[in-house]
């Protein structure tokens, strides 16, 4: 018998599969897609928010980052279901998602975002609805905040601080293009004694494959991302996660975990791939995405905490409320801050 946390922050007794111990190292948590959430069942995205201002202390938490698609609608911005009762009427999904967010701030609580393909316009790369929404003005109070790609916050990079230890998060756009693929291999290089994690919308497929530019549902293809006129497409735009893998992950020693969303269906919202590099250092990539899920078995958050030799993956759902406990949502893998 082990011990769970509740939706309303409380612990209680029960039947855990032996996951999680009662005392919490150093935590982070990943908040996969939104989209769904947002357009139709806005209470569970409320609920995960709730559970990890109510936790914060619990959890020992330090960092929440997002996979992107925070909307499902980029420009028709309509308003999130009505009557219930957390929240008063004339919510866009946009305006919804910014305070959603901005209630972490409130409660002294750092996190990323980055655009997924729905918070793009249709069909470009024009982040202009997301970046008025998330401006870079928002991250660049936070004691995490380090330096984006440009003006806009679709790029960012964190320093996040677990017990005297340095963790660099990298929050990278849909698809990455080869100037933000250099860009973050520069942050990479920088902090080469730094261990990392990425987190981008499309890296890994449910069957737990890296993406390749062949498949429908790849970053750069299908989406109208990968060719055409500058003006409308970005032709600069990389071929599929292979340019990610090559170019980031595979080179840089200090990256350790990815953690993406994008893909999934009604019946499958998590994968895992474990890779090595050259050194042997293991390398943790993380696909999750529940927002395809029906409304009773939805609204994971991906858990990861450290100690000093451990960390710890869990996947919990704090609407339901109960942790997943299939091989693809919990481990605990070794863990060396020595780069």
């Amino acid at each position: 018998m082990e011990k769970l946390l509740t939706k309303n922050g409380k612990i209680i007794t029960g039947d855990n599969g032996g996951l999680m111990v009662q005392s919490f190292p150093s935590t982070l948590a990943f908040l996969p897609d939104t989209q769904t959430y947002v357009m139709s069942k806005p209470a569970e995205m409320v609920s995960q928010i709730d559970w990890l201002i109510d936790n914060k202390s619990i959890l020992n938490l330090k960092f929440v980052g997002h996979e992107g698609d925070l909307v499902e609608h980029w420009d028709t911005n309509p308003l999130v279901p009505t009557g219930s009762t957390f929240t008063p009427t004339g919510y866009t999904e946009w305006s919804f998602m910014k305070w959603q967010m901005g209630r972490l701030t409130d409660a002294n609580i750092t996190y990323s975002t980055l655009p997924g393909n729905h918070d793009y316009k249709n069909g470009t790369r024009d982040s202009t609805m997301y970046n008025s929404y998330f401006p870079l003005s928002n991250f660049t109070g936070m004691s995490t905040y380090r330096g984006s790609y440009d003006t806009n916050s679709d790029n960012t990079y964190h320093i996040v601080n677990i017990d005297g230890h340095d963790l660099l998060i990298l929050s990278l756009e849909f698809g990455p293009r080869t100037v933000i693929l250099n860009w973050a291999n520069n942050i990479l290089q920088t902090y080469s004694t730094t261990p990392a994690i990425i987190v981008t919308h499309a890296y890994l497929s449910k069957d737990n494959q890296l993406f390749s530019h062949s498949t429908s549902r790849a970053p750069s293809n299908g989406y109208g991302l990968g060719s055409g006129p500058p003006t409308v497409n970005d032709a600069t735009a990389s071929s599929g996660t292979t340019s990610m893998w090559n170019t980031l992950v595979y080179p840089n020693n200090n990256v350790r975990i990815v953690i993406c969303g994008h893909d999934g269906n009604s019946s499958f919202g998590a994968g895992l791939l474990i890779s090595g590099h050259t050194d042997g250092t293991l390398i943790y990539q993380i696909f999750a995405n529940y927002q395809y899920f029906n409304v009773g078995i939805a609204g994971y958050i991906v858990l990861l905490s450290f100690d000093a030799r451990t960390v710890h993956f869990r996947s919990y759902s704090p609407w339901i409320p109960a942790y997943k406990t299939d091989e693809y949502s919990q481990a605990d893998w070794p863990w060396n801050w020595v780069v």
